[in-house]
Order: structure tokens, then sequence, then C-alpha cells
């Protein structure tokens, strides 16, 4: 299988450009500019699992969603192009843009507005949403919570390399400051965490909150909890109050034949921290069966 992907990649330029567009009449459509002939006949005997149709002319792809892809191959204004979709509608729009030597429509929204510094640096890879949309059709309300002053705008994502390093980076923008869920995060920071990483470590995440003790916020307020939940939940808000809002953990050291976790907590006040550890381990013990 790997020949016939490089076989394919070889065929295109260096950059490929994928779009989900939302909605009933919506779905995928796939561009990127072709540099040697013979694109055509790989897709005809490539044994690619979906149904391919090579389309010669856009206006006979129609406008309805079908369960193979059509794939359109010829010139567009920068040179021969390659558009694939399973949607008509969204082929020939794209097949348009890729004709038409003026920018596109898509050059005045807020979405590119985001990416385009990213892309005028350079990147390896880009990914983006325009979160707007998402939200205003409730798909992300279940993870982030209702919000009715601020909500999630873009989510810009992307990956670099640079002096034989990779870097990646996620960035999602709101309208204002951050509610509900998406408020626990802490702004950027330093993290004194990682100095407790050694080099040998295979993985490790840092995590910056506001506020450690509104993690818990709610627990307590469940009905029908028992009194052993209701004294684990107190002890692990006693846990909480006097921690500072940084979180580290690693896998530090061997994986193999048990693997060495590390987790690393900022503290405000130790003389309490060690109280609640002292009084979570004591209301464990007498919980034993």
């Amino acid at each position: 299988e790997r020949p016939k992907a490089q076989h394919f990649v070889e065929n295109l330029g260096n950059e490929l450009v994928a779009a989900m567009v939302p909605g009933t009449s919506g779905g995928m459509v796939a561009m990127a500019a072709v540099t040697k002939p013979g694109l055509a006949d790989f897709f005809a005997s490539s044994g690619v699992p979906v149904p391919v149709t090579i389309i010669t002319n856009p206006a006979n792809a129609g406008t309805a969603t079908s369960r193979g892809l059509m794939v359109w191959i010829g010139a567009g204004a920068n040179g021969q192009m390659m558009v694939a979709s399973h949607n008509g509608a969204l082929l020939q729009q794209a097949v348009a843009l890729a004709q038409q030597a003026a920018p596109g429509p898509f050059l005045q929204t807020g979405l590119y507005q985001q990416i385009a510094p990213v892309y005028q640096k350079g990147a390896n890879w880009i990914l983006a949403a325009d979160l707007n949309r998402l939200h205003q059709q409730n798909v992300l309300s279940p993870v982030l919570g209702a919000s009715t002053t601020s909500k999630p705008q873009y989510l810009v994502a992307q990956s670099k390399s640079l002096n034989g390093a990779h870097a990646t980076d996620l960035v999602v923008t709101f309208s204002g400051p951050r509610q509900g869920r998406a408020a626990l995060l802490g702004a950027p920071g330093p993290m004194g965490g990682l100095a407790f990483i050694s080099p040998n470590a295979t993985f490790a995440a840092s995590i910056l909150t506001e506020n450690p003790a509104t993690l818990l916020q709610g627990m307590s307020a469940r009905t029908g909890a028992t009194a052993n939940q209701q004294q684990f939940t107190t002890d692990l808000q006693n846990l909480a109050a006097p921690m500072g809002g940084e979180f580290t953990i690693a896998q530090d050291g061997p994986v193999l034949p048990k693997p060495s976790w590390k987790l690393a907590a900022e503290v405000n006040d130790s003389v309490a921290m060690q109280s609640a550890i002292s009084q979570f381990v004591q209301d464990a013990a007498a919980h034993q069966p």
C-alpha cells in the first residue's frame, strides 16, 4: 500500500487543502495542485476502497451527495488542479474557485484572519475550525457548558519544524472572558513543575488552572450521596484548597516492567496540605472493607 500512496503524493504539489462544510448539503472537499500527469490513471488502477468517478465537466457532477468520490482534474487559474468531493455541489463550487484568478470569499472571513499569520510564517500542517458555527448548532455546549456572554470563536492548531525539533500548539479564542468549563484553564504562564521532570521522560503534560477548587464544584451538591461519598468529596475539597494552579504529570523513568509515574503540583499552603493528606489517608483506611 505504501508505494501506491507514495505514487499518489508524488503527483501532487507541496500543499493539500481539505475543508468541511456543515449543514445538510455540506460535506468534505479537498484541493491540490497536480505536478505530474497520470493522476487519473492512478485512481483507475489503485484499488481505492471507495468508488471513484473522474469528472471531466464539473456540471456533470450534479448537486447531490454520492457514496463514492468524485475527482476533477483540470486547468486552474495557476496550473493543473485536483478537486475531490463526495458532494457534487461542493465540487462545482471548488472547481469554480480554482479556475478564477481573483481571491475567493474565504479570504474575507474571520477564520482566514486567524489562519493567515500562521500560514505566512510557515507550518507543516494547520488545522483550523470556526467554532462560532459549531456553537450556533449547539455542538460544543455538552463539552464547554452553556454561556451567554462568552463563546469560543476559533480553533487553530499547527505543527512546525525548526532546527530538527518539532513543535505543535493549539489556540482557542473566545469572544470574551472564558466561562463555564472553559474557565477552568488558567492564563498562559511559566510552568515550574516541568523543572521536576528529567530528560528521560517519555511523556509529560502540564496544565494551569484558575482555581483547583473549582474543579470539584458541584460534587458536594449531589443528591443521594452516601456518608462515605460525602466524606470523600470533603477530603478532595480539603486537598484542593491549599493547592496552586499548576499540575504536571509525567512518565519519568523506565516503562517496563512497571511504569515510573511522577506528579508535581503547586502548593500555596504546605501545612494545610500535609493536614489534608493525613486526613485523606486516615479516612480512606477507615473505610477499607
